[in-house]
């Protein structure tokens, strides 16, 4: 009952539709994302645009500092390469804003990129592309200045967050695993599921950073989808407890990336419940007699002297052969939530308190409703 209420409470029943909706989540979020601040950050620039020329006094004194490093090296690979900044320090000034920004994705950014296109040699591209790069920040500030002093109080802080954005999303293509993944419009779920399902914690939280509020909330679906369909044997139809259990705890990567607070909470706790009542078709062997329909109050007092924490608190109710009897009532709301707050304290005062509710609930739960007088 426990592994089948969590499964439906997930809709988790069939997992085979959501990799692919993770798929269009991945691509839709990321769209959205750039579209947003890509909108945001022209916006700024292009109303800036006819403030007047860019003054780039910091990237210039950065481009002769690269060249004169260039120069010294006397070869001609580093020579062609100065040649190069040479040219860019002269086109870079005079700019606007709007002509700026085009200039240095259009321009800087591909100028000594390792295309067999360029005709640039080999040898001056890794040597420019090296400058280059100590050339961008310069870039940066100087574009920042101009926003700061020409544009509204908040310009300056909406293009910066803009540019971090963009930057973020630009460096999740490093990622081997997730460029696979986002690169392609053609993204598989197999993809995704081995992304999702990966041994390694930074693939899976690259896949979380990636997803909508609603991406996450499906792949929280997929990872109990994953650890019921591990826990049905060919030929059975109900799943293992225990091996649901077993899985959860395989799944230690996936769920505590995906799960927080309260759902965290409870798929652990329910994880430590059927782990520790492995035994608990033994109890549900036991006959119901009027002594055994609710959890022992000699358990429930005696609990506090067990060690081991909740396990060590759930085995003192087995041993009372009460565990059965909370077997029986786990589809009450009321057990459910207990056995969740037990799942979360390794107090034992606290322990005490909750297996005397615990045992109350299941009295009240088991008792046969009272006959009717006439």
């Amino acid at each position: 009952n426990a592994v089948r209420d969590i499964v439906t409470d997930y809709g988790a029943a069939d997992g085979n539709a959501l990799p692919e909706q993770i798929v269009a989540d991945l691509a839709q979020r990321r769209s959205a994302t750039i579209q947003r601040y890509s909108n945001n950050k022209n916006e700024v620039i292009n109303r800036l645009a006819g403030s007047g020329d860019v003054p780039v006094q910091s990237t210039v004194d950065r481009i002769g500092t690269e060249i004169a490093g260039l120069r010294r090296r006397r070869t001609p690979e580093g020579d062609e390469a100065a040649d190069a900044l040479e040219q860019i320090r002269t086109d870079i000034q005079g700019r606007n804003l709007f002509e700026l920004e085009a200039y240095r994705k259009d321009v800087l950014s591909y100028i000594f990129k390792n295309d067999p296109a360029n005709q640039i040699s080999p040898g001056a591209r890794e040597a420019g592309a090296k400058a280059l790069r100590a050339i961008y920040d310069p870039v940066r500030k100087d574009m920042g200045a101009f926003i700061r002093q020409n544009g509204e109080r908040r310009d300056f802080d909406k293009w910066m967050v803009s540019n971090k954005r963009l930057s973020e999303e630009a460096g999740e293509l490093q990622k081997q695993s997730l460029s696979r993944v986002l690169k392609t419009g053609a993204a598989t779920p197999e993809a995704v599921e081995t992304l999702l399902f990966s041994s390694k914690p930074s693939d899976v939280a690259a896949l979380y950073r990636n997803l909508s509020p609603q991406g996450r909330a499906v792949a929280r679906q997929a990872i109990i989808a994953r650890a019921a369909k591990k826990a049905i044997s060919t030929g059975e139809e109900a799943a293992s407890p225990t091996r649901f259990a077993n899985e959860i705890q395989t799944l230690a990567k996936q769920v505590g990336i995906f799960f927080s607070g309260d759902e965290l909470a409870r798929v652990q706790g329910l994880s430590r419940v059927l782990n520790a009542t492995r035994r608990a078709g033994e109890a549900g062997a036991f006959p119901v007699t009027g002594a055994q329909t609710f959890i022992p109050t000699a358990a429930v007092g005696g609990v506090g002297a067990f060690g081991g924490g909740f396990e060590g608190f759930l085995g003192a109710m087995l041993t009372a052969g009460g565990i059965g009897a909370a077997a029986r009532v786990y589809e009450s709301a009321a057990m459910r939530n207990l056995l969740l707050q037990a799942g979360k304290t390794n107090n034992r005062e606290r322990l005490v308190e909750i297996a005397k509710r615990m045992s109350a609930v299941a009295q009240s739960e088991t008792q046969p409703p009272p006959e009717e007088t006439e």
